[in-house]
């Protein structure tokens, strides 16, 4: 078993079993890891507060080897240094369009900074969705919509990574669109 300590936010969570969770985390050396917590459920779990979506923290991970390989949450604690007196609320579809797109245990600095940034200051919504849309390599000003090539876009397809018009996006669930205006 190896052992990481880093830096991480936390982007969503997911129960499984009775008692244990897999939690989704943006980290500043790995980049987005997926790692399983034991016991989160429990009254008297003591990393339970800690793995909340949009709470910044400092976490210590191993990799487990074997039939249940992957990485395992063994101790964190919540990053005061960036950490911010409110929740940004607001900011939870972003993390799960961060979550959706990002890969696995790919390094992304420009990514961390970002999200550093933006967590403690008021944005407009679409200006932060434009803003993480250029930093992961989709400049919404050069898009086209997928099907008609106007120029006037209105929303992302966060699956399949296009562009998209009015007209088309109505065609689309809202769940799989992150809107632009």
């Amino acid at each position: 078993m190896k052992e990481f300590y880093t830096r991480a936010l936390v982007l969503g969570r997911r129960d499984i079993n009775e008692v244990d969770g897999l939690i989704s985390l943006f980290t500043q050396d790995y980049g987005k890891i997926v790692a399983r917590a034991k016991s989160i459920r429990k009254i008297k779990s003591k990393l339970s507060a800690h793995i909340q979506p949009l709470n910044f923290i400092k976490v210590r991970l191993i990799k487990l080897a074997g039939p249940r390989d992957g990485f395992s949450i063994i101790d964190c604690v919540r990053d005061e240094d960036l950490s911010w007196p409110e929740k940004r609320f607001d900011m939870l579809p972003i993390l799960g369009l961060i979550d959706s797109m990002a890969f696995e245990l790919q390094t992304d600095r420009k990514l961390w900074a970002f999200m550093v940034g933006i967590m403690g200051k008021k944005f407009e919504y679409s200006e932060v969705t434009r803003a993480l849309l250029l930093v992961l390599g989709f400049d919404p000003k050069e898009g086209e919509c997928f099907s008609c090539h106007s120029k006037d876009i209105f929303s992302f397809h966060k699956h399949d990574h296009i562009f998209l018009c009015k007209e088309h996006s109505l065609k689309i669930p809202q769940d799989k669109v992150i809107l632009l205006t």
